[in-house]
């Protein structure tokens, strides 16, 4: 079973064709894999909650969490993890910058025998303005930790679960997660993604 963890706030506009587009993926992959979708919702104030609601009245693999107000998209991976029941768990956001199609990517490392896999944003399309404070972030972060992963902001990533037990996110701290894996002895590897 894989857990795809999608922590959403006020995306009520883009979570049908997110669905559509993961329910598409877990079409292609039925032979290897059962899915379950695990979407957290981060105190929308928009159609997310209604949206989410019908759809898990439609589809008994979605499962809908419902914070009380905006905790933020680390409490609410957290809450996420916390409830996946897969013994994989993919994480990404819920606003369509991650593609769905690229989940298939992520799962072969993880057969290949990786615990975490994270996705690599190897052709960022935001301005420099954007760009260049990340890039000099995330190679600091490389020279400090000696972990060898590219994009360690991105939340688009693949989980052994016993990886995603061992963690517990606090404040803005999920950026941080390969480093808290690295320290529990995971297997990391990153794919380049959309």
């Amino acid at each position: 079973l894989v857990s795809i963890v999608i922590p959403l706030y006020n995306e009520g506009g883009l979570v049908g064709e997110l669905f559509k587009r993961l329910a598409r993926v877990a079409e292609i992959l039925k032979a290897r894999y059962d899915f379950e979708f695990v979407f957290v919702d981060d105190g929308s104030t928009d159609t997310t909650v209604d949206f989410l609601e019908h759809l898990a009245e439609r589809e008994s693999a979605v499962r809908v969490i419902g914070l009380r107000r905006n905790y933020g998209q680390t409490a609410a991976l957290q809450v996420g993890f916390e409830h996946a029941v897969g013994s994989i768990v993919v994480s990404m956001d819920g606003d369509l910058q991650h593609f769905p199609e690229d989940i298939p990517l992520f799962l072969d490392q993880i057969e290949e025998g990786f615990d975490v896999v994270c996705g690599w944003r190897s052709q960022r399309r935001e301005g420099i303005v954007r760009r260049w404070p990340s890039a000099v972030a995330n190679w600091l972060i490389r020279m400090v930790t000696g972990i060898q992963v590219h994009d360690i902001g991105t939340t688009f990533r693949a989980y052994r679960t016993e990886v995603v037990n061992d963690l517990s996110l606090l404040g803005e701290n999920h950026r941080f997660i390969p480093i808290f894996a690295r320290g529990v002895g995971a297997r990391m590897t990153e794919v380049p993604i959309q």
